[in-house]
């Protein structure tokens, strides 16, 4: 998922399963995509390709002002 102006990807294919009240980590180095994937998780950002999906919601069609209702906890 391309994100922004930077020619760099920094993340691709990515898949995540979360359990309903889980926690999860995300750890890498940095520059590894780790903020870029919580923004584009919590809409604040959008993948220049592909999309991204919540319990089937594609979260990638949501406009910034209604990012709050995604029921994704960050």
């Amino acid at each position: 998922m391309p994100v922004g102006e930077r020619k760099i990807t920094v993340l691709s294919d990515v898949t995540l399963q979360i359990k309903k009240a889980a926690f999860a980590v995300i750890y890498g180095p940095s520059g590894s995509g780790k903020i870029t994937l919580l923004n584009i998780i919590g809409g604040i950002d959008r993948p220049t390709k592909g999309q991204a999906s919540s319990q089937g919601k594609n979260l990638t069609v949501k406009t910034r002002i209604s990012y709050q209702n995604l029921e994704v906890p960050m």
